[in-house]
């Protein structure tokens, strides 16, 4: 079976495909006509070849997307940490204020002088 257009190699089908994902704007071109080879091709290849080009456009979006989920819970995770520690903490610092406080309460013969 011979293809309709001899000029319409798979190679050049594959090539301005990968051109279309990494949006870089290259084509082999079409002999006797001054524009791209995408001028040439189809309706409904045009739309896949714009589907591709939108695909490999946004290709980092739903990456993205995953790693701000992660961050997110990770964040939250930290800040629950960390205000644990400040209320230990703050517990710990009064229940030392509170037995300083008791032990000058029980000698009262205790002296403080200025220097």
């Amino acid at each position: 079976m011979a293809p309709v257009d001899p000029n319409i190699t798979l190679l050049k089908i594959i090539f301005e495909i990968i051109s279309a994902f990494g949006t870089v704007g290259l084509t082999l071109g079409y002999p006797n006509v001054a524009s791209s080879f995408g001028t040439v091709l189809s309706p409904a290849s045009k739309v896949i070849l714009g589907i591709t080009m939108l695909m490999g456009r946004h290709r980092g979006l739903l990456a993205s997307m995953k790693d701000q989920e992660v961050i997110e819970y990770s964040a939250v995770n930290v800040l629950a940490r960390r205000r644990e520690e400040l209320i230990l903490q703050f517990d710990r610092s009064r229940e030392a204020r509170e037995s300083i406080v008791q032990g000058l309460d029980s000698s009262s013969d205790v002296v403080i002088e200025r220097f």
